[in-house]
């Protein structure tokens, strides 16, 4: 058949074959993964479903991990506080908003039909069937970000995209997700908990684009168990960018200098005097002070004191139970809020008695839930609010 030997020749790492009334095609990115095509005898022609031939070759296969094709990818996903359901019920956020179809847009519920068959042949687990899993799929997304699937940035920014809309899924519907990777014949022991998607109102992917090493940080700490390590984990949101803040305010500075009225680039006094201001910046900026630039900049930004408490009742409502302030109102203190958010990182981070420490804080294990969750909210609101310099 002359179709046939123009698939072979277009698609030659693919193995295909002619069985009397099928067609048995092994797929290009896996050798466990094969098709098999009818081939219609009843007509003259022989006629075969060469856009469904065409269409499973020029899907790209990860092993365990995803599938994509122009417009649609689609990969595996796992949840750290909600799993499949044995009853047949499943976790599912349907595609919506408006237009969405016109966009580039998600959603996610079982594994599809096509990616099951991927699945189901080339992962070799006892008992393995891809039923109890969920998987993320994204729409449009070649049409619209105008990068081809070949292109060599295109699994990054397509990951980059689930980080982002992982985040958003996680910061505003409390539910946390992850890509997983089935090909290291781990075996889940699913646990059963209830999740309401019904806040969610459109998948439409058109939110802004939160730094990417932050997003990372986060999701990363959130599927983390309740440790000294989530803690950490949260935190590195704000020590990630330490020093470029103080850096930022150092440039800022040293330009209102520079463009003062009084500063003269001639004048050799003029310019020892900010010599000696830099250096003293950077003598007495330590990571405690860099902390309350952070809280500064990205939590308390230029909000009005009212707005502001308001805003964060809940991160004033865990200081209040941890009696680390008596109202509210001492919110405004970032410098106490720095402290206590460091000091705790120290504790959970040093295991050297002769570490230096500022004071001596005894972390309660009862307390610990308290300290991650306010360490994420703020980390959260620093994500929100972070603009690069």
């Amino acid at each position: 058949m002359k179709e046939i030997e123009s698939l072979k020749k277009e698609f030659k790492d693919a193995t295909i074959s002619i069985e009397k009334d099928f067609i048995n095609i092994i797929h290009p990115n896996s050798k466990d993964v094969k098709k098999l095509f009818d081939i219609n005898t009843k007509v003259k022609t022989n006629k075969i479903d060469l856009y469904g031939i065409k269409l499973f070759l020029t899907t790209k296969y990860l092993l365990g991990q995803s599938i994509a094709r122009f417009d649609y990818f689609e990969a595996v996903v796992d949840f750290s506080n909600i799993f499949d359901y044995y009853d047949g019920e499943s976790i599912s956020i349907k595609a919506c908003g408006k237009d969405y179809k016109k966009k580039c847009h998600f959603e996610i519920d079982r594994i599809s039909e096509e990616f099951t068959e991927f699945l189901d042949q080339s992962i070799h687990w006892d008992h393995f069937s891809s039923e109890y899993f969920h998987s993320i799929k994204i729409y449009n997304f070649n049409s619209i970000y105008k990068l081809e699937i070949d292109n060599k940035e295109f699994y990054t920014k397509i990951l980059e995209t689930c980080c982002q809309i992982f985040f958003q899924l996680s910061s505003k519907h409390g539910l946390n997700v992850k890509l997983t990777d089935l090909s290291d014949n781990e075996k889940y022991q699913p646990e059963i908990e209830e999740a309401d998607t019904s806040a969610i109102k459109s998948t439409v992917i058109e939110f802004e684009n939160y730094d990417f090493d932050l997003v990372n940080y986060y999701n990363r700490a959130i599927h983390l168990p309740n440790s000294n390590f989530k803690y950490i984990a949260f935190f590195q949101v704000l020590e990630c960018i330490f020093d470029e803040v103080y850096l930022n305010e150092t440039i800022q500075d040293t330009r209102s200098i520079l463009n003062s009225e009084w500063f003269s680039s001639n004048n050799s006094e003029h310019v020892q005097l900010l010599i000696k201001l830099i250096e003293r910046f950077n003598k007495d900026q330590n990571d405690r002070s860099k902390v309350k630039l952070i809280l500064e900049k990205y939590f308390k930004m230029n909000l009005h004191d009212e707005a502001y408490l308001v805003a964060y009742s809940d991160v004033s409502s865990i200081l209040i139970s941890l009696k680390l302030i008596t109202n509210e109102s001492e919110l405004k203190d970032l410098q106490k809020i720095a402290n206590f958010i460091y000091d705790i990182r120290n504790e959970y981070t040093h295991s050297n008695r002769k570490f230096p420490k500022r004071k001596e804080t005894n972390v309660e294990a009862l307390k610990i839930n308290e300290h991650i969750e306010l360490i994420r909210l703020i980390s959260k609101t620093i994500i929100l609010n972070y603009k690069r310099p």
